[in-house]
């Protein structure tokens, strides 16, 4: 009997000295920190006051240009710095940003003049406090500029051909890749003749205004392209046949540019 007392108290000290420490350790891996994570923020959009996610450089002989644009996500702090990251080409920047609440900022996006603010996508994040967003997309449109080829026609002749060279026109561009230049006689009659009056009317000559972009005669009669150009290479030719009347004609070449 004695010897059962004494396995029984033996056992009552040893689950005494356990206990506390199991008990002990199961508290210490119950809590979890999470708060780094709800600090990281999203971004979904960057929009201008026109809603749109775009913005097109002005020439060469014009300006940068600051405009107001608001990111919008989750998760924006109050009080943190804020910055922005552009990848895909140069000429693009954001500063300025004005927190206004957990899912809106408000930012400056600046946007470089001239032709090296190249056509394309840019990819953006925003960094607040040291974390980083995922990235959106905010497009810089093509454009283009032109100077028309300039020609003097002098005075024609019945029965000859007379061609003339003009001065080339010029090209300016931030999208030298994907733009063209149409040149063509827009006029509502006698389209591709020299006419008294410039809408086509008060008589014409026989033979059609003949345009093109090299000196072969006879290039295009309507109208031609220039796909890519960097310089519009231009030259124009009329024959003037017997019954056409004495007088001063006139023709109008419209060149119209696209760089989209």
């Amino acid at each position: 009997m004695k010897k059962i007392l004494s396995l029984v108290l033996i056992l009552a000290v040893l689950l005494a000295m356990v206990l506390p420490l199991a008990v002990s350790a199961s508290d210490t891996g119950t809590s979890v920190t999470n708060g780094d994570v709800a600090d990281t923020p999203t971004l979904t959009s960057i929009l201008d006051g026109s809603s749109h996610n775009y913005a097109t450089p002005q020439n060469d002989a014009g300006a940068d240009q600051a405009i107001d644009v608001t990111f919008t996500g989750t998760l924006f702090k109050q009080g943190a710095d804020f910055s922005a990251n552009v990848s895909g080409g140069a000429g693009v920047s954001f500063d300025t940003f004005n927190w206004v609440s957990s899912t809106s900022l408000t930012a400056k996006l600046h946007v470089q003049h001239g032709h090296l603010t190249v056509r394309g996508d840019r990819s953006v994040t925003l960094t607040q406090s040291g974390r980083t967003s995922g990235s959106v997309t905010f497009t810089i449109n093509g454009y283009i500029d032109i100077t028309a080829p300039t020609v003097s026609r002098g005075v024609m002749t019945v029965g000859a051909t007379n061609t003339k060279t003009a001065t080339a026109g010029t090209v300016e561009t931030n999208d030298a890749s994907n733009c063209s230049v149409l040149a063509q006689d827009t006029k509502g009659q006698n389209a591709g003749h020299m006419t008294i009056n410039s809408d086509g009317t008060g008589g014409s000559i026989a033979a059609k205004f003949q345009i093109g972009k090299t000196g072969t005669v006879g290039d295009s009669d309507t109208g031609f392209s220039y796909t890519n150009p960097t310089t519009l290479p231009f030259y124009v030719s009329q024959a003037v046949v017997p019954g056409d009347a004495a007088g001063t004609y006139q023709i109008t070449i419209t060149f119209t540019a696209s760089a989209n």
